[in-house]
């Protein structure tokens, strides 16, 4: 019989829990050496709801058993109902190992991150605010989520000094000065972001935080060493803005996100190349882009393929992924010459020498009062004509996918 070390053990047990967590579940029950390897992963996540509090005393209870769990808890989601009016859950208080930490508000009634309403943080007690603020410093949080916030303080970042990863939902921040009541910022260091993803948001205040050596201003946060930012537009032009704020700010910009909705009513025309500073040209190897087209006259690209035009033969760029979804009835484009501006761009000599993968998928909703089929296999035909030359060029890997989802 072959027997495994520990340390080997641990490792098939941590790879699974990637994979598949409830079957740590069953490796827990093998024997308390197991169990011991098993729960660092089984309480690692944690969500905690206040409209819930049969669930969160039934955690207390379990804690109280067996306190050595508190150590594995890393990950904390807590969905705060606005309108309860004790603090709570007090289970937080005895949590000093978080790393990661989502805040989501909510009435009660809607606790998602598809909602709408956002919900006043100065509207909160101060009571309440202070439980917030007090879990914080008694953490060292390195990942940061926010949802469904109106009118919380950009400043209030200065409280987390080893902050790296920045995700707002549905969140509007302001440049109000800040509360030295909660924390003392001027012994913390500037929390310095490797990551931003924003959506549906009004981050612009931060640009009035940032301070640099000639002003007096205590930077909220630092984006110099910024490598990654995900931006989903809608149409509030906030989310564009912010965009090229960032780009101008940040000199290790390694990858790009940007999606665009239905709704967004905007072009990416003169809104990116012109904001990537000199920095960033020499380090951003990787953008991909989401949109969607709601009729046969609309750009595919969105008049992305200007702003590529103008990086190339001074970039690094490595993949390209552009992601484009359409409803059948909307009879997105068919015209060669639109799809193939992204050929012609990107097989322009010495335009982008570093290119090694380019990704084109293009999903259409199928709408029951239409049939996909010819317009299936003509955007499929379409991917053969445009890549045609690009295909040509053996150092980059090209895809072209046509999927139709039943909606």
């Amino acid at each position: 019989m072959v027997r495994l070390t520990f340390d080997l053990y641990d490792h098939i047990i941590e790879q699974l829990a990637n994979i598949d967590i409830r079957s740590i579940r069953n490796c827990a029950l093998v024997c308390s050496d197991f169990l011991r390897l098993s729960r660092r992963h089984l309480f690692r996540s944690i969500t905690l709801d206040s409209t819930k509090p049969k669930y969160t005393r039934r955690l207390e209870r379990l804690l109280n058993r067996n306190p050595s769990i508190v150590r594995n808890i890393r990950d904390v989601t807590l969905e705060h109902n606005i309108n309860q009016r004790n603090i709570g859950p007090h289970v937080l208080n005895r949590l000093h190992r978080v790393r990661k930490f989502t805040l989501q508000l909510c009435d009660g009634t809607e606790c998602d991150f598809c909602g709408d309403s956002q919900y006043d943080w100065g509207g909160l007690s101060a009571r309440h605010r202070t439980y917030f603020y007090s879990f914080i410093r008694s953490n060292t949080i390195v990942h940061l989520t926010l949802a469904n916030i109106q009118n919380i303080s950009a400043t209030f970042l200065r409280c987390l000094p080893y902050l790296a990863v920045l995700e707002v939902d549905n969140v509007s921040m302001l440049d109000s000065p800040f509360d030295r009541s909660h924390c003392d910022s001027d012994s913390m260091g500037i929390p310095k972001l490797v990551k931003i993803w924003s959506r549906r948001s009004n981050l612009i205040p931060l640009q009035n935080l940032l301070g640099d050596e000639h002003s007096n201003i205590m930077p909220a946060v630092d984006l110099t060493y910024l490598e990654d930012i995900g931006v989903a537009l809608d149409d509030d032009p906030a989310g564009m803005e912010f965009l090229g704020f960032v780009l101008q700010n940040t000199e290790n910009l390694k990858s790009v996100t940007l999606s665009a909705s239905d709704e967004c009513q905007t072009t990416f025309k003169g809104k990116v190349a012109s904001k990537l500073n000199k920095h960033s040209l020499k380090t951003l190897k990787t953008i991909k882009m989401m949109v969607m087209i709601e009729d046969h006259e609309t750009d595919p690209y969105l008049s992305f393929m200007d702003e590529l035009e103008q990086i190339g033969g001074k970039n690094v760029l490595e993949t390209l992924s552009i992601e484009i979804e359409a409803e059948t009835n909307c009879h997105p484009t068919t015209e060669l010459s639109k799809w193939a501006e992204l050929s012609r761009v990107l097989a322009a000599t010495d335009a982008f020498p570093h290119l090694r993968s380019v990704s084109l998928k293009v999903t259409l909703n199928w709408c029951l009062n239409t049939r996909p089929d010819e317009l299936q296999a003509r955007l499929q035909h379409i991917g053969v004509e445009v890549f045609r030359s690009l295909r040509e060029n053996d150092k980059v890997k090209v895809v072209f996918d046509v999927v139709v989802w039943d909606v």
